[in-house]
């Protein structure tokens, strides 16, 4: 698993080899899969997207749909191996131990644009929409995108507050990393994921019965706060959205059943996305796709829900997560990327298995024993 995330967190090129090698390991070891709505929803949503590609007659988008499936079949292995609280710590903690390098290593990257123009890492990534500026740099570390990243490290934001909490020792470590991790996301300049974590933050708070953890959100808010209006790669006019959600409504209004296909804002617009979830969504898999993503939110909720009336301790950690991904969402779609699909995915398969110790689904296996 080490060398998995190890992957995911260094590449966006190589994140998705064990994401498939995940969903291979669950087909080699005929894991049993479990009906649940999540389950059926974003299995559905694959074929739909296959369907759609091929509708669409866009190549791009038949192949895009495969990964869908990639994240289906992690979801399958990860409700297989990670039933319990400890079992999900030990894998926030193995990912917390592989970021941590990586947030300081963005920093590095901040101090040394102050006097280096750093814009040629760009090159490195596929980003046909973002040109960086000299001036106000944003970060990219490892990741494809100053926006991935800023979602990334808002992640391990609320990953680090949750180690010190359910941990006695070494909380030193984790406490500098909230440090680091913090100025990593003002550091990319993602508004989106800057609001998206302040939000995660008070619904973190919110959820938690613990008043040492709330007063320390709470306190991790207000840094955040004075960080970001400090900041001038945060802290500037937003670049508006309303034309291109304008014309990505135009394309729905077009087909607004199956849509468009999971390349099609690109192939039409120019853009790979439409800066939006539900947006993007309603263009990409039409209402039918958007019946079964919200089926498929609505269905992490209720276990999510479930999970916080029996006090499971992870269970306002994957809260807060589902905030920040909600509240990123409304300006920008980065679970469409590998990295940003594996918060998403990730927190949704794991929140789904745990529920299962207290929810009964009819279960499967496509391969028998």
């Amino acid at each position: 698993m080490l060398i998995g995330i190890i992957l995911i967190v260094i590449s966006p090129y190589l994140a998705f080899l064990p994401i498939i090698a995940s969903g291979s390991l669950a087909l080699k070891n005929k894991y049993t899969i479990k009906l649940t709505p999540y389950n059926s929803s974003l299995f559905l949503l694959f074929v739909l997207a296959l369907l759609t590609g091929a509708m669409n007659k866009s190549l791009l988008s038949t192949l895009s749909s495969l990964g869908m499936l990639a994240f289906w079949g992690m979801g399958i292995y990860l409700q297989n191996n990670y039933k319990t609280e400890n079992s999900v710590e030990g894998l926030f903690k193995l990912i917390w131990k592989v970021s941590f390098p990586i947030g300081i290593l963005g920093i590095v990257e901040k101090l040394a644009s102050y006097f280096y123009d750093m814009t040629w890492i760009a090159n490195y990534f596929w980003s046909p929409n973002y040109v960086p500026k000299a001036e106000n740099f944003r970060i990219y570390s490892t990741f494809g995108n100053p926006n991935v990243a800023g979602g990334w490290f808002a992640f391990m934001v609320l990953v680090a507050i949750y180690l010190i909490e359910v941990n006695k020792d070494n909380r030193k470590k984790y406490l500098a990393s909230i440090a680091v991790f913090a100025l990593a996301v003002v550091a990319t300049g993602s508004k989106g994921a800057t609001l998206g974590l302040l939000f995660a933050l008070l619904a973190y708070a919110f959820f938690t019965r613990k008043k040492r953890t709330k007063k320390a959100l709470l306190g991790v808010f207000l840094a955040i706060v004075v960080l970001a209006l400090l900041s001038p790669e945060v802290n500037h006019e937003l670049n508006s959205r309303n034309g291109l959600w304008i014309q990505c409504l135009e394309m729905f209004r077009v087909k607004p059943f199956f849509g468009w296909g999971m390349m099609g804002i690109l192939e039409n617009i120019g853009n790979i996305h439409g800066h939006n979830i539900w947006i993007t969504t309603l263009v990409f898999f039409g209402s039918i796709g958007f019946i079964l993503y919200t089926i498929m939110k609505i269905s992490t909720y209720k276990s999510l829900l479930m999970l916080l009336r029996r006090g499971h301790r992870v269970a306002p950690l994957l809260g807060a997560v589902q905030i920040l991904i909600l509240s990123h969402g409304m300006v920008d779609f980065i679970i469409m990327t590998p990295q940003g699909g594996t918060i998403f995915f990730g927190a949704c398969a794991l929140t789904a298995g745990l529920a299962l110790e207290y929810e009964k689904y009819a279960a499967v296996n496509l391969f028998g024993k």
